[in-house]
């Protein structure tokens, strides 16, 4: 699949609806950096009105300040969870000449909790390799700072490694994962578990799409000018790729068991 080809087609399909478009893959985006900013906002305060150091502050051993993370936690994950599932179907149902109502897929029976399950077990599964990471740079960090000898800092060295793998676990699990949403909006009653389970499957082989479509926007994305012109682009080209490797599966007649 060329990635020009795929990126041009995915245009022509939300061609005349740009402006809904982008309010509709913005929302997920928006929400999430309002409740990030709050708990920054909060975080804040605390250190402003508290004695509190910076280290106790961010490493949990401050009582309210992981309150204020664990509930803006909680609220990015009931809030976002469904515009960002509610998008994909949206844009998903765009790309096959279908229009649909954003309202309604939120009013949906079971919708919220089907997609805060799907972002919960992506979350899981993602933070494996992302705790091996944090733990090996903790545990090299304090080798380097207690004076490490040329033991230690061979040791240092092959944690450096470790984590530099771990990253791409991350890495991967992440980008096999990305075609979750879109599974759940092209077979509907699918549940959240069974469409984690497929989306890795899906995706087997077909990382180096997802991987290329998310280094193409990558830079445009960066900026908030961006974010309403390619995110579209993005998300249109994502359910199309994940309906034509759907198809591509089927007539191999390939079972996800």
């Amino acid at each position: 699949m060329v990635l020009r080809q795929l990126v041009r087609f995915s245009r022509q399909q939300i061609r005349g609806q740009r402006k809904r478009a982008a309010l509709v893959c913005s929302l997920p985006v928006a929400a999430e950096m309002f409740f990030r900013v709050t708990e920054a906002a909060f975080c804040g305060l605390l250190l402003w009105f508290s004695s509190t150091s910076p280290v106790m502050l961010f490493t949990g051993r401050y009582l309210p300040g992981a309150a204020v993370s664990v509930v803006c936690m909680i609220m990015r994950l009931v809030c976002v969870s469904p515009l960002d599932c509610a998008g994909a179907e949206w844009i998903n149902g765009l790309c096959q000449g279908r229009r649909l109502s954003f309202q309604d897929m939120l009013l949906r029976k079971g919708f919220i909790w089907r997609s805060i399950a799907l972002k919960l077990l992506g979350t899981l599964a993602a933070a494996v390799p992302a705790a091996f990471a944090a733990a090996g740079l903790w545990y090299g960090a304090s080798l380097i700072r207690s004076g490490a000898d040329s033991r230690q800092l061979f040791i240092a060295l092959n944690i450096a490694v470790f984590c530099a793998l771990c990253l791409y676990f991350w890495l991967a699990v992440r980008i096999s994962l990305a075609a979750a949403p879109f599974i759940m909006a092209q077979i509907p009653g699918i549940s959240p578990f069974a469409a984690v389970r497929r989306s890795i499957s899906l995706m087997s082989g077909r990382k180096r799409v997802f991987a290329g479509l998310f280094a193409l926007y990558l830079a445009p994305s960066l900026t908030v000018v961006g974010i309403p012109i390619v995110f579209p682009e993005l998300r249109a080209a994502l359910a199309v790729s994940t309906g034509i490797f759907l198809k591509e599966d089927l007539l191999r007649g390939k079972s996800y068991g």
